[in-house]
């Protein structure tokens, strides 16, 4: 009996880490105004405009793959950027690019 009611749990555990990493991958594309780049260029606070289906217009902070694909984006930078969203609380920057011209915010 206890060896089936241990089995019962730890297949239950199993499902349940299963479904949180199961979760759906989102993508968003937004233009924003870069604020500020981490020193160790792993992470940008970006000003951004709402982004239709996921959030309003705010500030901030998004996770990038590597630090080389934050080189040559600085504070103040119009940036037309693509991200993930997985649920799990982490927005990751796919793409960034610097937009030739754009209104401060």
């Amino acid at each position: 009996m206890r060896r089936s009611a241990l089995w019962a749990l730890s297949a239950t555990a199993l499902l349940a880490s299963a479904a949180v990493y199961a979760q759906p991958v989102a993508s968003y594309t937004a233009r924003g105004v870069v604020r500020s780049v981490a020193a160790d260029g792993m992470s940008a606070r970006i000003a951004h405009e709402a982004i239709p289906g996921f959030m309003g217009a705010m500030t901030m902070n998004f996770e990038a793959s590597a630090a080389a694909q934050l080189r040559g984006v600085s504070p103040g930078d119009a940036v037309r950027f693509t991200f993930t969203h997985a649920g799990d609380g982490h927005l990751r920057l796919t793409s960034i690019a610097r937009l030739p011209s754009g209104p401060a915010r």
